[in-house]
């Protein structure tokens, strides 16, 4: 999923963790503002 129009919503904490069976990073975004506004198009 690609996460647009991130202009409206201030990111308040990002944690990184990694992904040992498939070896991608995973990044966590707790973001203050309602989900519904940033996976808006």
């Amino acid at each position: 999923m690609i996460i647009q129009n991130l202009t409206e919503a201030e990111v308040v904490d990002i944690r990184s963790s990694f992904d040992i069976e498939t070896g991608e990073r995973i990044e966590i975004f707790t973001l203050s503002k309602d989900l519904e506004k940033v996976y808006q198009v």
